[in-house]
Formats: C-alpha cells, structure tokens, sequence
C-alpha cells in the first residue's frame, strides 16, 4: 500500500512552486556541467511536480521510501488517461536515477544528466497544463 499523507488542496501551489525553483537549479547545473547536481535536481522537480498535481487532484501526497508508491499515486488520478500512463512513467525514468545521483560512487554522465531534465520538464510542462485545465 502506498504511504499517503493528506494535505490541503491549497498547498499544491507550494508544491509546484518547489519545482519550478529546482528546475531552475536543474539548468543552472547542466549549464555548468554539473551532472550529478543537475540530475539531483531533476529529481527533486519531478517529485515537487508530482505531489503539486497530487495534492491538488486527490488531497494527498506520497511520504513513502518507496518511490514506486509516488509513481503508483501519480498514475491514479487518472489511471485510464494514456497522457498520465506516459508522465508516470517520466517520473519512475528520474527517480530511478535518485540513488545513482545522490549516493552512488559512480558519477553519472552529461547523457544521463540530459535524459533527466528532457523528463523532468516534459513532467512540469504536463503538471502546469493540468493544473491550469483544473483551475489553479
């Protein structure tokens, strides 16, 4: 079962907030070549994009080690729609670079680091357009 904490619908703007200010930091990284960083970033702007949308659709937001729980909760607010299917996917894509990023020895590599924010912004742009068709 995924672990969920319930948060008001408001705080989604905060949330989306957050990943916008790390998908400024993710560019300023890659700009200075910062792979790791940059991957880092995305990561965190991915999962800020996420829980804006979450909040915003279900009033809940993944608090869960398991990030496989936050793909799971993402895909639920419209399990059917295939534009959902695909973001979630986007969002399993960059966190599975999470451990690699922020623990591992290996340094990750400029490829690696561009594949992360193509998603993470693919992620944002997505979360913005269903945000603005809701409302927010």
């Amino acid at each position: 079962m995924t672990e969920t904490v319930v948060v008001d619908r408001i705080f989604s703007a905060n949330h989306l907030q957050k990943a916008e200010e790390f998908a400024r930091s993710m560019k300023g990284a890659q700009e200075q070549r910062d792979w790791d960083a940059t991957v880092t970033a995305a990561v965190h702007c991915a999962i800020s994009a996420a829980d804006a949308l979450c909040v915003f659709s279900l009033g809940l937001r993944h608090k869960g080690e398991d990030h496989r729980g936050a793909v799971s909760l993402f895909r639920s607010i419209s399990a059917a729609d295939e534009r959902f299917h695909k973001n979630a996917q986007r969002l399993a894509e960059i966190l599975s670079l999470k451990s690699d990023a922020e623990y591992s020895e290996r340094l990750l590599k400029e490829r690696e680091a561009e594949l992360a924010v193509q998603q993470a912004e693919r992620l944002l742009g997505f979360v913005k357009e269903r945000l603005a068709g809701m409302g927010r």
